[in-house]
């Protein structure tokens, strides 16, 4: 017998918020995670907020993110939660519901610091997305869609980073470039020669690290705007192409998010 707790009382404060355009091509629409519930919220006539589709997920949810394949109309959106999966969900307006477009697993479940699920960020063009967790591992998924116009996700490319700990990770705006993601990130490996805390905010500057999918995995194809696998090295670790960082002050990691942060990059 396996049992699972509901609460008589429904969660109410909201950790995750993404805008897109999820049931339709002009519609401005919200969706909200309050814990373990997911909902999709529309602004009415009236001015008001009304809530469109509120679901439970039986699990935490803990990163969200939106993304639109290039040429499409709608939104898809992106998952990060407690499972060790990363979950693509699409809405379906006539059955009123979040369909489960894609689930792939890559740990164990549970909110662990090394288990992928804390930060989600997806491409601007809709070609790749990251999900990371708070210390050392991330994945990359390439996204496409295939001949019926159905959406296509790759196997995971390893962008790991031992000693580090993440503080916020976002995707930068690089045109029809390679995809490039950035991440905050403290280096701990020294922590054991340092006696307190204290010592280690004195000794480590955050870093600014920047990762890129390579040539030989990411190919725009201009003229069906698709993506191109090579299969072949699929599996090849993001550090081995392009990997640098930029040393951050104290105040830019405190004071400013990642997302206000404008960098510009280009792949050597």
């Amino acid at each position: 017998m396996f049992l699972y707790n509901l609460t008589l009382s429904r969660p109410s404060g909201i950790q995750c918020a993404i805008y897109g355009n999820f049931s339709a091509p002009k519609a401005q629409e919200v969706v909200v995670s309050r814990g373990r519930i997911l909902e999709l919220i529309r602004p009415g006539d009236n001015g008001r907020l009304q809530i469109i589709l509120s679901t439970d997920v039986f699990g935490c949810i803990r990163s969200l993110a939106t993304f639109r394949l290039t040429g499409a109309q709608r939104d898809y959106i992106i998952v990060g939660s407690d499972s060790g999966r990363i979950v693509i969900l699409d809405y379906n307006k006539d059955k009123n519901q979040f369909v489960k477009v894609h689930q792939e697993t890559f740990g164990r479940s549970g909110c662990r610091r090394i288990v992928p699920g804390q930060y989600v960020a997806a491409d601007p063009k809709g070609r790749a997305c990251i999900i990371g967790a708070a210390e050392k591992q991330k994945f990359v998924y390439v996204l496409n869609r295939d001949s019926a116009a159905n959406l296509t996700i790759s196997s995971p490319l390893e962008a790991h980073k031992s000693h580090n700990i993440v503080f916020s990770m976002c995707a930068l705006d690089c045109g029809f470039d390679n995809p490039i993601f950035a991440a905050i990130e403290l280096d701990y490996s020294d922590a054991d020669q340092v006696s307190s805390i204290c010592s280690i905010g004195r000794c480590q500057a955050p870093y600014l690290h920047l990762w890129c999918v390579p040539d030989g995995i990411f190919q725009q194809n201009e003229q069906s705007q698709q993506v191109v696998l090579a299969t072949s090295r699929e599996q090849q670790s993001l550090h081995s192409t392009f990997s640098f960082s930029y040393i951050l002050s104290s105040s830019l990691l405190f004071d400013q998010k990642l997302s206000t942060l404008h960098c510009i990059a280009r792949c050597s």
